[in-house]
């Protein structure tokens, strides 16, 4: 039989073929942060709040708009030390008329209480938040903070959850929460939840080289307020979009639009039913 060298070399194509097929396209995505750096981003988020209790509803609202800097303080070990402080912002309040007067807020205010108070976070290159500290906060946000447990990883959906491995678009990836929160001795919530990213695709957007990545999540929460003798218990689900800069290792801009549904079981008293709707955005600010 003759010895086919064109057939061989065939082969070897194909078998290299076969070898290089997952790594083609393929993308690490991973934050980049050197010691002094500072991103700055804006963020807006609006929140509609619809309470049901023995039949009657009531309808509130919030638009909450800030400026947020996040100056890396360390770099070392494969993780970076941040301190995120908030700029300016104000809220805004959509409260029905006849309880206004009860509660004493106005329609237009500013945050002052936590402009220029500062939250050290250290994360992961993957986005991963490792530990969340209050430094000079408010004392009673600062009590509430530090009860917070699960707050690293709420903080981790902030940055978004990169994957461990290389991706390509079309690939997804899972993060999985299942943490508890002390109510600063009022009671405990536990959360669990999934998150799965999908790689949509590359793109040349919002001036950057970006790896456009979307999130699906689904989140349930249950719990007790023991003061009050309340039990409560909820669901939710999200979405979003990250647009992560593949180059400079940044986030460029974040949106999710989320829908949540609790209910409030008070001892004796009834129930009352809570459904929140929610929309929030980042955007790096040159």
């Amino acid at each position: 039989m003759a010895f086919r060298t064109d057939k061989i070399y065939i082969a070897l194509l194909l078998l290299l073929g076969m070898l290089g097929k997952n790594a083609v396209g393929q993308t690490t995505l991973r934050y980049r942060m050197t010691p002094g750096e500072n991103l700055k981003y804006r963020m807006t988020m609006s929140m509609n709040q619809r309470s049901n209790a023995d039949g009657m509803n009531m309808d509130m609202g919030s638009n909450t708009f800030s400026i947020m800097h996040i100056h890396c303080e360390r770099a070392d070990s494969g993780t970076f030390t941040c301190t995120m402080i908030l700029d300016t912002g104000t809220v805004s309040l959509a409260i029905p008329d006849e309880i206004r007067p009860s509660v004493g807020l106005d329609s237009v205010m500013p945050i002052e209480n936590l402009e220029a108070k500062r939250t050290r976070i250290t994360f992961s290159p993957s986005g991963h938040i490792l530990s969340f500290i209050p430094l000079d906060t408010p004392a009673t946000l600062n009590a509430l903070l530090k009860g917070a447990n699960l707050d690293v990883e709420k903080y981790t959906e902030m940055f978004g959850g990169l994957p461990s491995k290389p991706v390509a678009p079309g690939d997804t990836w899972t993060t999985e929460m299942n943490d508890s929160t002390n109510l600063n001795g009022m009671g405990t919530m536990y959360l669990t939840g999934t998150t799965v990213y999908t790689f949509k695709r590359i793109a040349d957007t919002l001036h950057h080289h970006c790896a456009v990545i979307g999130s699906a999540a689904t989140m349930n929460v249950k719990g007790a307020i023991y003061l009050q003798d309340v039990v409560v218990s909820g669901a939710g689900d999200m979405t979003g979009t990250i647009y992560f800069d593949i180059e400079k290792g940044a986030m460029v801009a974040s949106t999710g639009t989320g829908e949540t549904t609790s209910n409030m079981e008070l001892k004796g008293e009834g129930s009352m039913k809570q459904t929140f709707t929610s929309s929030l955005e980042m955007v790096l600010i040159p």
